[in-house]
Order: structure tokens, then C-alpha cells, then sequence
């Protein structure tokens, strides 16, 4: 094989393994025992592997994709070494995280992070290593993502979506914050509880909003294919 024929071959294997849309949940934690960002982020990752090898990574209502999933830990330190391992070995153009908020009446999108954490003990009774999430950086970082034309397209398809400009300072902004250091194409949305055919997720659930979990999936899907041909691309003043 010539060097140009093997730089070319490296390239095409490289270009194969870069998702353009890495999607996480949380595991499992106090408040949620079965966590209902866990439980959807491996839906899709069943219905991508099951998907006809023709049909892989499309979908009717968008643009083909590829995409990559995980479930990270609620853990101040491993979450951030998780995050790091998965965004340098998949090169994600994409980051959607998927977090879980008692509070939450539908898909609630946040439109930014803060360099901040709180006293709030992880699943692995450890606090957060620092108050500050990256000493001497910015405040605030906002998403790239037009959180409110998002919401609209949700609500168009019969779907409950709000905007937020507060994730909270727990594990959620966190890795949002991280994330949108690395990225400004990331995003997070807070589920509310999920009902699936085998009850309640999670089962403590005392919020409102119940999401059925056709609907939900039905909404990530409609957001991936969103991000993906990244038509709801651009910064809210």
C-alpha cells in the first residue's frame, strides 16, 4: 500500500469513528433510583442497533446522524474524567446531555452553565472538588443552540417544552459547563418522570409532569434531528 493510499485509509477510519452526536444520561443517584435520562439514552442506543443496516443512523422526520451514547455517573470527579474520555475518543461535533428534574414540566431546555457547583454530596457521598468548575474563566457560557426555537418545534409536534436559564449548580451544569468549554454546540435538557410499561421513573417521582415514554422518545428524536442539521443554530440575545 502507498503512504498516500494508507493517509487516505486513516483519514476515511478516522472520519468513521467521529460521531456527530454524542448523547448522555445520568445513572442512577438519590433522588432518582432508576434514573429516567438513563433509561432513554438506551432506548436509542437499542433502536440505533437493532435499526436495518439501510435504515442506520435516519430517521423519517431528519437528517442521517451518527450517533454515540453513554451513561454517565453521578459523581463529581468520575463524571468529568467519563466526559473527558468520551469527547477525545468520539469527537463529538454535537453534545446532548440528559438530566433528570423533579421540577421539570416537560422538556426543559437550558440556554446556558455557571462556573459554580454547590455543598450537595454525589452519588458516592463525595463533594464537589471546588466551587469553582474551571478557576479563573467565565462566569456564565451560553449555548450555541436557540434553546426557545427548539421549544417551539417541541410544541408544534404536541409536546411540552419550556426554556430555562437555570440548571441548577448540581451534576447537570457541571457537565454542561465542561462541556460547553470544550463546545458551544452542546446542549441539556431536564426530563421530568417517564412512564414506561414498567411503571414510573423514577419511582419517587412527585412533579406534575409525567411524561408517557412514546412521547419522549418521540421528542428526542425530533431534538437530535434538530441539533443535527442544526437549524435551530443560533445564539438567543
Amino acid at each position: 500500500m502507498s503512504e498516500k493510499a494508507g493517509e487516505a485509509r486513516g483519514k476515511a477510519a478516522a472520519s468513521e469513528r467521529r460521531a456527530d452526536i454524542l448523547l448522555t444520561g445520568f445513572g442512577a443517584f438519590e433522588a432518582a433510583r432508576r434514573n429516567p435520562s438513563a433509561h432513554l439514552v438506551e432506548m436509542l442506543a437499542k433502536q440505533e442497533t437493532d435499526r436495518p443496516p439501510s435504515r442506520a443512523n435516519h430517521n423519517e422526520t431528519g437528517p442521517a446522524c451518527r450517533l454515540q451514547t453513554a451513561i454517565l455517573p453521578v459523581q463529581w470527579r468520575r463524571a468529568r474524567l467519563v466526559l473527558d474520555e468520551l469527547t477525545t475518543r468520539h469527537r463529538p461535533r454535537i453534545l446532548l446531555h440528559l438530566g433528570y428534574a423533579d421540577c421539570a414540566s416537560g422538556f426543559q431546555i437550558e440556554q446556558c452553565a455557571y462556573n459554580e457547583t454547590c455543598d450537595e454530596q454525589d452519588a458516592g457521598h463525595c463533594a464537589a472538588p471546588s466551587v469553582r468548575i474551571c478557576a479563573s474563566e467565565r462566569r456564565q457560557l451560553a449555548s450555541r443552540f436557540c434553546a426557545r426555537a427548539l421549544a417551539q418545534k417541541l410544541q408544534a409536534a404536541g409536546l411540552p417544552a419550556t426554556c430555562s436559564r437555570d440548571p441548577g449548580r448540581y451534576l447537570c451544569n457541571y457537565i454542561y459547563y465542561l462541556s460547553l468549554r470544550r463546545n458551544p454546540n452542546a446542549l441539556f435538557i431536564h426530563l421530568p418522570g417517564v412512564e414506561t410499561g414498567r411503571g414510573l421513573l423514577p419511582a419517587s417521582h412527585v412533579g406534575a409532569c409525567v411524561l408517557p415514554e412514546d412521547k419522549a422518545l418521540d421528542g428526542l428524536r425530533l431534538i437530535l434531528n434538530s441539533l443535527a442539521s442544526m437549524d435551530i443554530a443560533a445564539v438567543e440575545g
